[in-house]
């Protein structure tokens, strides 16, 4: 699913193998909705016409990704892009990472940057099965789905393929 600026919606299947393009095995399928009943809404504080379809579905799916009941005005969904809704979006991920970091150990993890850090990390007892309880009241804070991509795991290793093998030949942006 994409939705673009409040206006234009695409849902679907897009899948580009031979699969899907060579139209004998799977199928793919898509469809785009574009907005004709528009409103005065604003985009990074700026005034602009939103789409009714659009915007709604936006919404709707934030307030489930925040974890935001029906009613529940505490964050501003109006304006996808303005700075304030980031950080409110930002600092429910970080709570929601530290807390499933606590209570599960959670792997991949910004708390492990090697391998010998991460075999010291894989000897701890997860705190579900240190005590049970204690997880428990922690997972009740968890808000949503949201959680922060873990940019750091592993960051002091050299992931790339070993010297002298035919890996190794290729430019890094063959892997990435």
């Amino acid at each position: 699913m994409l939705i673009a600026d409040d206006d234009t919606v695409i849902i679907g299947s897009a899948n580009i193998n031979d699969r899907s393009m060579l139209g004998k095995r799977d199928s793919e399928m898509a469809f785009v909705v574009q907005d004709s009943q528009k409103f005065d809404s604003k985009m990074n504080g700026a005034p602009y016409r939103a789409g009714r379809f659009a915007s709604s579905l936006r919404k709707r799916l934030f307030r489930e990704h925040l974890g935001l009941p029906d009613g529940d005005d505490t964050v501003d969904l109006s304006d996808p892009v303005i700075d304030t809704f980031f950080k409110n979006w930002v600092t429910q991920a970080a709570i929601n990472t530290k807390i499933y970091d606590q209570v599960f150990r959670c792997i991949p993890t910004d708390r492990v940057s090697s391998f010998s850090e991460l075999k010291s990390y894989l000897k701890g007892i997860s705190l579900s099965r240190s005590n049970p309880g204690q997880a428990k009241e922690l997972l009740a804070k968890v808000k949503g789905y949201l959680v922060l991509f873990p940019l750091s795991f592993l960051s002091k290793e050299k992931l790339g393929p070993p010297p002298g093998t035919k890996e190794s030949l290729m430019p890094v942006s063959f892997w990435t």
